[in-house]
């Protein structure tokens, strides 16, 4: 059984030109190897990447959830729609669909 995914961790690393950028650092749990991707020129672009790529490991060790739809008819998606673009589109518009 494959290690526990972790949340890759980020930090600043100095180029040859002196610009920052920020490298993550994390295990793969299924392969056991190492990874050390650039996250991004910011620590929130980093950070982004960092949560993105552990539920990318996640649904590798886990699985992928089923996404769940609700019950819905079609004539209820249809008022549904039209109810949302009643503000947005003008009137005439609306009367002529």
């Amino acid at each position: 059984m494959p290690k526990r995914p972790e949340i890759p961790t980020w930090r600043p690393v100095k180029t040859r030109t002196g610009k920052t950028i920020y490298q993550l650092n994390y295990i793969d749990p299924i392969t056991g190897k190492r990874h050390r991707p650039v996250g991004g020129y910011t620590e929130t672009e980093a950070r982004k990447e960092a949560f993105r790529i552990y539920e990318e490991l996640k649904d590798k060790v886990y699985g992928k959830e089923k996404e769940q739809f609700p019950d819905i008819e079609i004539s209820d998606l249809v008022t549904i729609y039209f109810r949302n673009k009643k503000g947005r589109v003008a009137d005439s518009t609306l009367s002529s669909v």
